[in-house]
């Protein structure tokens, strides 16, 4: 294990110099939409692979997501737009890395269609009772009622092959970092395309 994390670190390294050296090439012929890119595609491979099942705050994961997120805008010309809230007492909530990006890729790459024009997507972290409800929306085309029925009830074996499958990975994930107390459940949106709901236990980062 020592040794893998020693290659990624050296990896890491190597993406991160041959980034920067891009950068001052983009940053010396103006084109500063371009640094901006390379910048926030280096602080993403940082927060991703140092520490990576590691436990962030909620404001830092949020963080990480927004830079995500521009890239994702970037790369696809800004066809929607992204929201997001943080309640105060939400904010020095622990969770761990990269809960959220599955969520965010599926309703990115399949919930939109090309044509879309008022595409939104958006993400509500909140303390509900002792529990973190994180609310992932987007108003796309929307899930079948019969996917929705089948990623509640975790009949994951049916939807392979399916643009969702991912999703059961992060059910595993949650289940495996806080056992039933994790909890996810799909909807329909509220104005159309889907809503995805999570529940995790409310831990708050002490100093």
């Amino acid at each position: 294990q020592l040794m893998v994390s020693r290659v990624l670190e050296e990896i890491l390294e190597f993406y991160s110099n041959t980034l920067d050296t891009i950068n001052w090439m983009a940053i010396d012929k103006d084109e500063y939409d371009i640094s901006n890119a390379i910048s926030a595609l280096a602080n993403i491979l940082r927060y991703a692979i140092v520490n990576s099942n590691g436990e962030v705050t909620i404001r830092d994961e949020m963080e990480w997501l927004r830079k995500y997120i521009y890239l994702q805008q970037y790369r696809v010309k800004n066809s929607f737009s992204y929201n997001a809230f943080v309640e105060p007492d939400a904010q020095a909530a622990i969770v761990h890395k990269l809960l959220l990006q599955p969520f965010i890729e599926n309703a990115i790459k399949h919930g939109f269609t090309p044509d879309q024009e008022d595409a939104k997507l958006g993400v509500y972290v909140g303390r509900k009772d002792d529990f973190l409800q994180i609310t992932i929306e987007d108003n796309g085309k929307g899930m079948d009622p019969d996917i929705i029925e089948k990623i509640n009830s975790r009949d994951f074996e049916t939807l392979k092959g399916n643009t969702n499958i991912g999703i059961s990975n992060v059910v595993t994930r949650l289940e495996m970092y806080y056992g039933n107390e994790g909890k996810m459940r799909a909807e329909p949106g509220r104005e159309r395309g889907s809503l995805i709901i999570i529940e995790i236990p409310y831990k708050k980062k002490t100093d």
